[in-house]
């Protein structure tokens, strides 16, 4: 039985892996959200999106084009940010998206529950690994947090049909005969990493690296139309402190179980078009370019685990059953909950070749020492679960004991013992590089400066109670670590946290729109580039704002992500302050400019036959939340769609059906409520009358060198540019092998015959044609060598080679046939058979020898007897023969041939 991940789990679009720790933020632009529930007050929620400081990325292969991050600043500017508000059961509040400014803050207001609640963060920008936090809350208020997001190990590999290599230097073969697509993440001593692919990923495997994490994608599975993947991938290891960081979400299933992390991944695959795979092998199914079959072909993940793990092996075999190996659960990150989902079950085997179900030697009692022993161990999990790949994946265990919850608590002060009121992130982990004595932890502090942080042990014997609290300064911008021990709870320790903060002084002023009405919950913020800071507020519903900002610091405040104003809180009038005294800056009234909506689109295909169709994405948000937007798409100016939506965000796929030939140039434009419009080319569509050949993507032999007189099967697959029916057969010379028809525009065709009975270069020819007016063809060729190898005598011996008169010996023998043929096997004795007298095992396979045993009675009186071995196949004999001296004859010469 083989380890699958097989649920059928429903995922929001955005991906989602990172850390978040604390700052203060703003702008990005206003939100939308739904209609707030009772009870409920609103809050804001800011932050700035980093660079990791560990951020390394690489690509190499020998089809890879490498793609490196954008990340010469600190700040990432142009993030997207995903913001969801639930109350204590699930409830959605309210959500938005805001994009990260300039400065790489966002900022957003959002309804909490006075109950408590909890909100979902996600994060994406391309070249980076997304991220996600949940932060849970017992009282409404403000919430800074910051996100540090890591570059990402990104490569790009040629495999469709319209590559002239068909990506061969990125695909490998595997046993079964199939050839994937390989993706594989290594990392370096100093734990940097670097995506490799294809046979250069083989060849460093072969050296004795291991991959942290590598993906083997069935090349079948891929739609005809997609010319090559993008693949990004990102591994973490749990006992290491920094990686532990970067956990999204809580170390729990949304069953309420507790989970214990062995190692937790980033897996992210697109199409040359932006498409995730996943996606793209749905749009190919429904169109019928790619059948059901090829589309649920299992995928390979093969993922390191290290050794620092091998302690929580102890927990168990996840499913019981040692028939199955030892397993571990897969889990992928919900968004809405920021908890777990279990999508099954991985195999622990030893080496990345290993088959999935060879590895059954670890049990409940000895995992934890055979993995020790073994420095580490893969984990192996066949994948037919296609959304899978397209979120974080993690390898877990589920608590069977009762958990033990430790806890530590304490206030945030001051230089001066006075409580700091702003929520501060805080994040607690085992600072022993192994094991994990507990799980990685979080909380944020309460208004009132307090904070309450529990966790869970591993073992609930464990007498480990060390780790480190880190948090994030919101006034230095820096991350500060700080030692404590953990308490049985409800006995927390009690783990006071200083921190140094500046004097302050506020800064006011008041925003109106184009119209001169005044402007309400419009994001403003100051922002210092040296010393670093930033401070986020809106304005009230009189346009009105009011900021807390550091006192004697030359600033800049941003309204719409734009510099409006330069300002220093020192007593003096200066720069474009209105007035600076009593430690409070005037700024006067600002006038913000309507903008317009974002429009972005694509195609699933650039080229297709009259009367043919393709599907268009659409996608677009605006910057002001002028809400409904309204799309429209032309061709070569003539508008053939539009529709309304009713909130603050598009994304859609249109099916546009072409009924003249030519170019077909496609444009979007997406208007906001108040009239401002952005119009984006989508692209150019050749639509061509004449029919156009089929496409033979995949045509190879189970065996291309096989022994005569042998079964042997072809395949070959592929697809009807225009979606024609296709008319297909295999020949050999004028003979017709195989022959039918495939419907819908894609073929996945097989032929099995027999190969000739002498010694020869067969060429096979599979042609695909077409049943169009014109009936167009394509041709490939395969030579399969039929070649007969003759039967393999691997041992033949006698018992004993000098013996008395009437002894009784035996004759041993191994013998095989490479093609699998072996016809007879005879022994004489003096030219007399003797196979009466002979016991024998095994099918005459290489896998399988033929292993036989013969006894003979030697003469009474003195003499020498000649055995002779005869083993025969189709077409061809060997032979072998030994003599034996029987009683105390002179003179006799022992051969043995």
């Amino acid at each position: 039985m083989k380890s699958k991940v097989v649920n059928s789990i429903s995922f929001v679009a955005a991906l989602a892996i990172g850390v978040l720790s604390v700052g203060c933020g703003g702008g990005g632009g206003s939100s939308t959200t739904t209609t707030p529930t009772a009870a409920t007050s609103t809050a804001t929620l800011t932050g700035t999106v980093v660079v990791a400081s560990s951020s390394a990325g690489g690509a190499v292969g020998a089809a890879a084009v490498t793609q490196t991050a954008a990340a010469t600043s600190s700040l990432i500017e142009g993030a997207v940010i995903n913001i969801a508000s639930y109350d204590k059961s699930g409830k959605l509040l309210g959500e938005t998206a805001v994009n990260s400014s300039n400065t790489g803050s966002f900022s957003a207001n959002l309804p909490l529950s006075s109950a408590g609640g909890y909100v979902v963060l996600t994060s994406h920008k391309e070249g980076f690994i997304d991220f996600s936090r949940r932060v849970d809350y017992e009282t409404p208020g403000d919430i800074n947090l910051m996100a540090e997001m890591d570059a990402a190990n990104v490569v790009a590999v040629p495999v469709g049909a319209t590559s002239t290599t068909i990506g061969s230097s990125s695909i490998i073969k595997k046993a079964n005969g199939k050839e994937y697509v390989l993706f594989a993440y290594f990392k370096d001593a100093s734990g940097k990493g670097k995506m490799m692919v294809g046979k250069a990923a083989l060849s460093r495997m072969a050296t004795g690296d291991k991959p942290s994490v590598a993906l083997e994608i069935p090349k079948e599975s891929i739609p005809s139309d997609v010319t090559s993947l993008v693949g990004s991938i990102n591994s973490y290891d749990p006992t290491n402190p920094e990686d532990a960081k970067k956990f999204p979400g809580s170390y729990a299933d949304s069953k309420g179980n507790k989970l214990v992390s062995l190692g937790f991944d980033f897996i992210d695959i697109k199409t040359d078009g932006g498409q995730t795979l996943g996606a793209a092998i749905k749009k190919a199914v429904a169109k019928g370019s790619l059948k059901k079959s090829a589309a649920n072909a299992p995928y390979y993940v093969t993922r390191w685990m290290n050794s620092s793990n091998c302690a929580s092996l102890a927990i168990g075999d996840a499913d019981k059953n040692a028939s199955n190996g030892y397993n571990i659960p897969i889990f992928t990150y919900s968004y809405n909950s920021g908890l777990w989902e279990q999508l099954g079950q991985g195999t622990i085997v030893k080496t990345y070749s290993s088959d999935i179900t060879d590895f059954k030697s670890y049990s409940d009692s000895n995992a934890s020492a055979a993995c020790t022993a073994n420095y580490g161990d893969y984990v192996k999990i066949e994948v037919t679960n296609k959304d899978y790949l397209n979120s974080p994946w993690n390898l877990d265990h589920i608590l069977t004991s009762e958990p033990k919850q430790v806890c530590v608590q304490g206030k945030v002060m001051d230089q001066s013992g006075k409580a700091i009121k702003q929520s501060i992130y805080f994040s607690f982990y085992d600072n022993e590089s192994s094991p994990n004595s507990f799980n990685w932890g979080s909380t944020s502090s309460k208004n009132d400066g307090t904070y309450k942080m529990t966790t869970v042990l591993v073992d609930n014997t464990d007498s480990d109670r060390v780790g480190t609290i880190s948090y994030y300064n919101p006034y230095s911008y820096e991350n500060v670590t700080v030692n404590a021990t953990l308490g049985d709870y409800p006995n927390c320790t009690t783990q006071d946290i200083n921190v140094t903060a500046p004097q302050m002084c506020t800064v006011t002023g008041q925003v109106k729109d184009d119209t001169g009405a005044v402007k309400a919950n419009e994001t403003v913020y100051v922002y210092s580039s040296s010393p670093y800071m930033y401070r986020t507020g809106s304005t009230g519903s009189d346009g009105n704002f009011s900021i807390e900002t550091r006192c004697a610091l030359d600033q800049s405040l941003y309204v719409r992500n734009k510099s409006v104003a330069k300002f220093n809180p020192d007593g003096i009038k200066a720069f474009d302050e209105v007035s600076d005294e009593n430690n409070v800056v005037g700024l006067g009234t600002f006038t913000i400019v309507n903008q317009a909506p974002y429009s972005y689109g694509w195609l699933s295909s650039n080229s297709i036959k009259l009367n043919g169709s393709t599907s268009i994405g659409i996608y677009g948000y605006d910057y002001d939340g002028d809400v409904p937007l309204t799309w429209v798409l032309k061709d070569n100016g003539v508008q053939f769609d539009t529709n309304t939506t009713t909130g603050n965000y598009l994304y859609q796929y249109v099916d546009r059906t072409f009924t003249t030939t030519g170019d077909h140039n496609i444009t979007l434009t997406v208007s906001d409520s108040k009239g401002k419009s952005t119009t984006s080319s989508v692209g150019t569509v050749e639509v061509v009358a004449l029919s156009r050949a089929p496409k033979i993507t995949n045509y190879y032999a189970d065996k291309t060198v096989i022994g005569v007189n042998k079964s042997n099967t072809l395949h070959a697959r592929g697809y009807d540019l225009d979606g024609d029916n296709v008319n297909w057969n295999y020949k050999k010379g004028s003979t017709t092998l195989c022959s039918g028809t495939a419907t819908g525009g894609s073929f996945d065709t097989n032929c099995t015959y027999t190969t000739s009975a002498t010694d020869a270069n067969e060429t096979i020819t599979f042609t695909a044609t077409d049943n169009s007016a014109d009936q167009k063809s394509s041709s490939r060729d395969l030579t399969v060598r039929v070649q007969n190898t003759a039967p393999i005598i691997a041992n033949a011996y006698a018992s004993s080679y000098r013996t008395d008169v009437s002894a009784t010996i035996t004759l041993n023998a191994v013998v095989y046939d490479i093609d699998g043929d072996l016809k007879s096997v005879d022994v004489k004795a003096d030219g007399v058979s003797i196979l009466s007298s002979c016991t024998a095992t095994g099918t005459g396979t290489q896998a399988d020898p033929f292993k036989g045993t013969c006894t003979y009675t030697m003469p009474s009186t003195p003499a020498t007897v000649t055995f002779r071995l005869d083993v025969s196949d189709n077409s061809s004999t060997r032979s072998s023969t030994m003599t034996v001296v029987g009683g105390t004859t002179a003179g006799l010469e022992i051969k043995i041939q």
